[in-house]
């Protein structure tokens, strides 16, 4: 199985991995929806603050959103917690960096402790993404490929929410 992963990764064209990645993100991200919706309340999945934000303003949300979240969020949670704890050298501090970087997303994403809770699985799977691109792959920049799944996710994200609940 790792196999086939690191395969995927060596060897997919930049548009086929980012497909790939956008799929099993979408995928995960309904997975863990609709578990929420059938084992928790929507009360306690609560997103209301995004949706009153939304008749607020929808075009700075959207900015802020599928622009300015992704591209700041990817410098401090990918870039800042991996760059700098390999600079050490140490497995234990990556894995400590990995953690730490998945788990303050998260924080930052507290709409809900079930959200949160899905928020750092994404992290998780963004650091993951993040370091299988800078160990396997010299021709892509991780920051920006991470960026650009991020900002593809949030602006599927944001028009799915804003027009269900318009």
């Amino acid at each position: 199985m790792i196999s086939r992963v690191t395969n995927i990764f060596k060897q997919s064209s930049i548009k086929r991995l980012f497909m790939i990645l956008l799929g099993f993100k979408m995928g995960l991200n309904f997975l863990l929806s609709a578990i929420g919706y059938i084992f928790i309340s929507e009360e306690a999945m609560n997103l209301l603050p995004f949706l009153e934000a939304m008749d607020y303003n929808p075009l700075f949300l959207f900015v802020l959103f599928v622009f300015i979240g992704p591209i700041s969020e990817a410098l401090v949670f990918q870039y800042f917690f991996i760059e700098i704890s390999a600079l050490f050298e140490s497995q234990i501090l990556l894995i400590i960096a990995f953690l730490l970087s998945a788990v303050s997303f998260a924080m930052l994403h507290s709409y809900s402790t079930f959200y949160m809770v899905s928020m750092f699985l994404m992290g998780l799977l963004y650091n993951a993404i993040y370091l299988g691109l800078k160990k396997h792959r010299k021709d892509i920049v991780p920051y920006l490929f991470i960026v650009f799944l991020h900002a593809a996710n949030n602006f599927i994200a944001f028009n799915v929410m804003y027009w269900q609940y318009k």
